[in-house]
C-alpha cells in the first residue's frame, strides 16, 4: 500500500490517470459547465489503496479475519468534526474513516454486480472514491438508526450519520460514530442513486449485515455546510485487522 501525498494515493489528474471507469455519466453534453468540472474531479479522485485493499480482502479465505480486516481511508476533515459534533455532540477531532472487510462484503451483497438493491456499485472505482466523497460532502445528517456492530467506550450503540455528494445523481456514505480510543468513523454502507437516497433502502440489512437499531425521532438533523470545501492533508494508510486497531 503506497504511502500519504496526493499522488502516491493514487489522487491523480485526468491526464495522468486516463478516463477512469465509473457508473457516473460522464458526458460533457448534458451537464452545465460546473457539473462537469465535479464529475471530472470526481473522476479522477480514484485512490488505488483502497482498491489494493479491495483486491486484497477479495482473496482471503479466513471469513472471521474477512470481516475484520481494515483500512483508514483518510482524517475526518475540520469542516466534518465541525458537522459531526453538531449532529451527535460527539468530539472526532483526530479521528479517521475507516473501512472494514465487513463493510464491503455488506456494499458488495446489496449494491455490486449482484446486489439485492440495486447495482450502483458495481464498478470499483467508484468504491475506490470514497474518501473523495467524504472529503468533498455537499450534506450530512443523522439518521434515525443506531449500530449494534460499532459502540463507544460506554457501550452505547453508535450513532449512524450519512455523507451525501451530488455527482450526476448522488453518493451516499453512511458511516457509524463511536465515541471510543480507537478514534475511527467507520463506513457501514455506500451506494449511489439517481434521485434523493432513503436511509432505510440502504440500511434494511439482512440478518448477515451490520445490525442496526432504529432510535427514537430526533430534531431537524439534516446538515447542509456552508463552508467553503478545505484541502486537507490525510495520514499515511494502513491495512490493519480488527486486533490491531481495536
Amino acid at each position: 500500500i503506497p504511502q500519504t501525498t496526493q499522488k502516491s494515493k493514487g489522487i491523480l489528474s485526468g491526464e495522468e490517470r486516463g478516463a477512469e471507469s465509473t457508473a457516473v455519466n460522464t458526458n460533457p453534453a448534458i451537464h452545465t459547465p460546473e457539473e462537469q468540472a465535479v464529475i471530472d474531479e470526481y473522476q479522477a479522485a480514484v485512490d488505488d489503496s483502497i482498491l489494493s485493499f479491495i483486491n486484497k480482502w477479495e482473496k482471503l479465505q479466513n471469513p472471521d479475519y474477512k470481516r475484520k480486516i481494515r483500512m483508514q481511508i483518510g482524517e475526518v476533515t475540520e469542516r466534518a468534526v465541525q458537522d459531526v459534533r453538531r449532529l451527535t455532540g460527539i468530539d472526532v477531532t483526530g479521528f479517521e474513516h475507516s473501512i472494514s472487510g465487513g463493510a464491503l462484503e455488506h456494499i458488495e451483497n446489496r449494491h455490486g454486480k449482484d446486489g439485492k438493491a440495486d447495482r450502483s456499485m458495481t464498478d470499483r472505482n467508484d468504491l475506490a472514491r470514497i474518501g473523495y466523497v467524504l472529503a468533498h460532502y455537499d450534506n450530512v445528517e443523522l439518521l434515525n438508526r443506531t449500530s449494534n456492530e460499532h459502540r463507544g467506550a460506554d457501550g452505547k450503540q453508535a450513532e449512524l450519520i450519512q455523507f451525501r455528494k451530488k455527482v450526476n445523481g448522488t453518493y451516499y456514505v453512511v458511516e457509524a460514530v463511536p465515541d471510543s480510543k480507537a478514534k475511527q468513523m467507520r463506513v457501514v454502507s455506500a451506494y449511489m442513486a439517481k434521485e434523493n437516497g432513503i436511509a432505510d433502502q440502504v440500511l434494511n440489512m439482512p440478518q448477515s449485515g451490520p445490525q442496526l437499531t432504529p432510535k427514537a425521532p430526533v430534531d431537524a438533523h439534516d446538515s447542509v455546510s456552508s463552508h467553503s470545501i478545505p484541502q486537507t492533508t490525510q495520514k499515511s494508510k494502513g491495512i490493519l485487522s480488527g486486533e490491531e486497531r481495536g
